[in-house]
């Protein structure tokens, strides 16, 4: 996580909000629908609501696993322990747990479907709020490079970039995914693998219709990778896409199908789009100039950002890592903020936060860099009004 101011700034920080849209996805959509977070053996999770405190750029990575064998992979249940996520391993142990151990190459990489299950919800969302005992699903996934090089978990796992998502015949792929659906992932890399833990609202309740597991090499669901047939609701792989698009079908039996909650759930989730477009021109406005300055921050173009800022000096800090991460404060003599970072999200030795308030105005920007003596150094710099 990037950063997580206190008082009118909190922002939990294990959310990485997916601002989504009920239309055909453009290039707006997509910039909406995923500000790239990561971190590692984690929740990720994907929550829909308004622009928050604090807008990071971050990466959703992908991991990779040599699956000549399945022998050689942990099984669903292990890496679910090995995550330390509650609820996930007793699920991959449940009746209700399905292996499949499937492997697809596509690009440099292989990658191993090694089971689904199904359990209670394990994070909260305006849908969930809305359904009693809304339940989940969740998918373990092995991703190892084709050439058996293993996955080195500092500096291969920074620079790789998976979408993992089920997906639903009849539903548009690009709205109903796993960062619509209450969705999150945990990433472990062991041995030279990287598993990759998925969950999101429970799709098990569609189990008449085809169901679909998605990996493309995109930060969000990408329609040049997959075609979506608007007749028969049906999802295929692109087979011109240059990249990765690998598309397992999930084997769940049609005899778990819930029609009434299936009903249920759309019917709250479809009004969910509408709760959540109930913005004002100037809350759009100050969502685009946020995410205006997270893209040109990820492009490296900290003096164009910073023209309409100044360097507060009381702010500068070199600070050691503790604890794997770093921790920093400053004050604007009105509030106080306290901020912590993880070198993981360092891309060329640098990271930053945009800070705002829940309106979404923007008031600081800061830049860490890192140093030669395995410091970092921390400045904020304040809007010029």
């Amino acid at each position: 996580m990037r950063g997580k101011p206190e008082k009118d700034h909190k922002v939990d920080e294990l959310i990485h909000i997916a601002l989504t849209a009920k239309e055909e996805p453009g290039e707006e959509l997509n910039r909406r629908i995923l500000n790239r977070w990561k971190e590692k053996s984690e929740v990720k999770r994907f929550t829909k609501g308004k622009m928050t405190g604090v807008v990071t750029a971050a990466c959703l990575l992908f991991m990779t696993v040599t699956a000549a064998a399945a022998a050689r992979y942990l099984t669903a249940g292990q890496v679910a322990e090995q995550s330390g996520v509650t609820g996930m391993a007793e699920a991959f142990q449940g009746e209700d747990a399905i292996e499949i151990n499937e492997t697809r190459e596509a690009g440099e990489y292989r990658f191993t479907l090694m089971g689904i299950a199904s359990g209670k919800a394990l994070t909260q969302s305006y849908v969930s709020d809305m359904i009693a005992e809304l339940s989940g699903t969740y998918a373990a996934i092995a991703i190892e490079r084709r050439d058996g090089k293993p996955i080195d978990k500092d500096e291969d796992y920074s620079n790789m970039t998976f979408f993992i998502s089920p997906l639903i015949q009849g539903l548009e792929p690009w709205q109903y995914n796993i960062a619509s659906m209450n969705g999150g992932y945990s990433d472990s890399v062991i041995d030279g693998v990287l598993y990759r833990l998925i969950l999101c609202d429970d799709v098990i309740k569609f189990a008449d219709r085809k169901l679909y597991l998605c990996i493309s090499d995109t930060t969000f669901y990408e329609t040049a990778a997959f075609h979506y047939d608007e007749v028969t609701g049906e999802i295929q792989e692109n087979k011109d896409y240059n990249g990765v698009n690998v598309l397992f079908n999930l084997p769940v039996d049609a005899s778990k199908a819930d029609p009434a909650a299936a009903e249920e759930y759309l019917k709250v989730f479809e009004d969910s789009w509408g709760y959540e477009e109930e913005k004002s021109e100037e809350e759009i406005e100050r969502e685009n100039n946020i995410q205006e300055l997270v893209d040109l921050l990820s492009q490296g173009k900290e003096q164009e950002v910073l023209v309409n800022f100044e360097l507060m000096e009381e702010t500068i800090r070199t600070v050691r890592e503790e604890n794997g991460s770093f921790a920093y404060d400053f004050s604007d003599g009105q509030e106080s903020f306290a901020m912590f970072f993880y070198r993981n999200n360092f891309q060329n030795g640098k990271d930053y936060v945009v800070n705002g308030n829940t309106e979404g105005e923007i008031y600081y920007i800061t830049l860490l860099t890192e140093n030669r003596d395995q410091t970092v150094t921390i400045k904020t710099y304040r809007i010029i009004k």
